[in-house]
């Protein structure tokens, strides 16, 4: 159980990374004035994402998509592995419970 919720803290964890990273790699920062360069506004740049995405919608909802696209395949596959953990796990536990009735019945029988 521990490992499932690491793998699943540790996807999160990356997917949430690499997102943030995408979106400040992909959308375009506004023009500063080099005195205002010193410090990031995010006022100032969520306008100019605003106003980007007013005047060019198609081009925008690409840019988007290209940025989630690859944070939707790794949460896919990364979905699928652990999906994949816990049927394996679940069998295991199947294994083990009819060993324990195995062994527990074998026991009475010596017992009788």
């Amino acid at each position: 159980m521990r490992v499932q919720m690491m793998i699943r803290f540790f996807s999160e964890f990356l997917l949430t990374t690499v997102f943030i990273l995408f979106i400040f790699l992909c959308f375009p920062t506004p023009r500063f004035p080099k005195t205002a360069m010193k410090m990031f506004d995010i006022k100032a740049w969520a306008e100019y994402v605003v106003e980007w995405a007013a005047k060019d919608p198609y081009g925008f909802l690409t840019t988007v998509i290209l940025a989630l696209t690859p944070l939707f395949l790794a949460s896919a596959v990364l979905s699928w592995k652990l999906a994949k953990m816990i049927e394996a796990r679940e069998k295991e536990q199947k294994k083990k419970q009819k060993r324990q009735e195995n062994i527990a019945k074998a026991k009475r029988l010596k017992k009788d």
